[in-house]
């Protein structure tokens, strides 16, 4: 098939499909996977409907019933191309999704969990974050599992509907699935960051929770002066690291460590000088520091406090991760998007930026595990998270093209 044929091959195709992803979407978005406690089976059972219904094949993998992992795979003509292919090993390209949304707390307008379209709009949790993006994969699938032999398709796809993401997804999520080892792919798209597909991430920083317990000395409330307030040795330290920087080499795709104050807790009663203070931190760190490095930075400021009265303990450890620029998903992904989307230097529409992300995806824990992994997605960046979260329609209509263009050209070569 010739790259023209195939171009109006799918963009007729996803304008059929734009009522029935419209609806996916919708159906998606009433499917309360709200995080705690995730109850996923319920977008997982739509999903379940969707493969039996264009024959794609899937599994299933639940450590907890109710919070269940869905493969689906579209495998391509492997033994037809390789016999013209040999010395090419066919590329299995992963689209990681999640199927859990965060709660909706207050200030919405309409109801979170029913969609709501007007004009081109669509309101509802999740829209952007992540159903959108896993309703228009859906369709990608569909479509290249539809025309393979049309495409001579010879890599594979999988597509991942994961819970649990929203609370970091090491326990049912994609925690699980790395530890049974079953994601096998070469690459990864993690479809779950927005800025209206113009960002492509491919690094993001670590992340280090770390509690620090304080000793001091109880006293009676009237006798502060015989005590030593465990309070205000962390209210020494957080003066202390409120304006450090943490030891770092620049990054050029990422901004400076950041330390986040995220939880005290002390006290048992207004009259009694507290013994026990404890500070949890949130560190976002880049590549070149080390978990261990911090830790030992941050020992040292605390030891000039009040030696051997901070003890420090780390609750959450992800490494930061980083792919090559020239990796050819990344590659792949910004020179279809300007074409698409007819990008210009220096104008409101300005090209495609490879970046990097503060937060954190899925791409970390996979491009650890073995599996090198981009970031990419549509929709408002203020929107995960928003009370009346919502996306452009059309913008939604325009990824799941270029995705199906993005999947095409590495599953085909």
């Amino acid at each position: 098939m010739t790259s023209k044929n195939q171009n109006t091959l799918i963009k007729k195709f996803v304008n059929s499909k734009k009522p029935e992803l419209t609806k996916l979407l919708a159906d998606l978005i009433s499917a309360k996977t709200v995080n705690p406690p995730g109850d996923e089976y319920l977008a997982v059972n739509m999903i379940k409907k969707f493969f039996k219904k264009n024959k794609i094949d899937y599994k299933e993998y639940a450590k907890v019933k109710t919070r269940p992992n869905i493969l689906g795979y579209v495998n391509g003509n492997n033994k037809e191309t390789n016999k013209k292919q040999k010395s090419k090993k066919p590329t299995t390209l992963l689209l990681a999704l999640h199927t859990d949304v965060v709660p909706a707390g207050d200030g919405w307008t309409t109801n979170p969990f029913k969609a709501m379209i007007k004009g081109n709009k669509m309101y509802g949790r999740g829209t952007t974050d992540n159903k959108g993006p896993l309703a228009a994969s859906l369709i990608c699938a569909e479509f290249i599992n539809k025309y393979k032999k049309e495409l001579n398709l010879n890599g594979n796809l999988i597509i991942a509907g994961i819970p649990d993401e929203e609370t970091g997804g090491t326990a049912d999520g994609i925690g699980f699935l790395l530890k049974k080892k079953v994601l096998k792919a070469d690459i990864a798209l993690v479809p779950d960051i927005a800025n209206n597909m113009k960002k492509i991430d491919i690094a993001e920083k670590g992340v280090l929770n770390l509690k620090i317990t304080s000793t001091g000395k109880q006293a009676h409330g009237a006798r502060p002066d015989l005590g030593i307030n465990a309070i205000l040795l962390i209210n020494k330290l957080i003066s202390k690291l409120e304006n450090h920087t943490l030891k770092h080499k620049t990054h050029k795709f990422l901004s400076k460590p950041t330390i986040n104050f995220g939880i005290i807790k002390a006290g048992s009663a207004p009259n009694i000088v507290p013994s026990k203070c404890e500070l949890t931190l949130n560190i976002r760190f880049i590549p070149g520091q080390t978990s261990q490095g911090i830790v030992k930075e941050i020992k040292s400021i605390a030891n000039k406090i009040a030696k051997n009265k901070f003890k420090i303990e780390i609750t959450a450890d992800l490494k930061p991760h980083e792919v090559s620029p020239n990796n050819p998903l990344a590659k792949s992904i910004k020179k279809i998007v300007d074409k698409e989307l007819k990008t210009k230097p220096n104008t409101k529409n300005f090209p495609a930026k490879i970046t990097g992300l503060n937060g954190a995806t899925f791409a970390k824990m996979l491009h650890h595990a073995g599996v090198p992994s981009v970031g990419w997605g549509f929709g408002d960046s203020d929107q995960a998270h928003a009370a009346n979260e919502h996306i452009k329609l059309n913008e939604m209509f325009k990824f799941t093209e270029i995705l199906i263009k993005i999947c095409c050209e590495i599953l085909t070569k």
